[in-house]
């Protein structure tokens, strides 16, 4: 993260670097920063869209392609018999954003207020 006074003005992230989708990135940004208590936040998705698309273009339908991209990336990371039992905060949180995503695969699009 990059700070600008007292505020975040940038966010570089070279995780996957050439290695995944850009869909994945913006997937797994949106689930890290506008998924809390099992609710998405519309107004963190759009500050999102509304900062990406000063670089490349991005829509609500973006986004939810993402989240169901990310989905069938990380589920085989997340969801396996080794992390059932593990209490680390970080494995429970990727898993639960798995979980919500399951139980809103078909509901993601009407969450983001998007009309098929």
């Amino acid at each position: 993260m990059l700070f600008h006074a007292d505020c975040v003005s940038a966010i570089i992230d070279f995780d996957r670097n050439h290695y995944s989708y850009i869909w994945h990135d913006i997937g797994r940004a949106i689930l890290s920063f506008a998924l809390e208590d099992d609710k998405i936040s519309i107004e963190k998705i759009n500050a999102f869209i509304k900062g990406y698309s000063q670089h490349l273009k991005l829509t609500l339908f973006d986004v939810a392609d993402s989240l169901r991209l990310s989905w069938c990336i990380e589920i085989p990371w997340w969801i396996q018999p080794s992390y059932i039992k593990i209490a680390s905060e970080k494995v429970s949180r990727f898993k639960n954003e798995m979980l919500w995503l399951t139980e809103n695969w078909f509901k993601i699009n009407s969450l983001l207020s998007l009309n098929d």
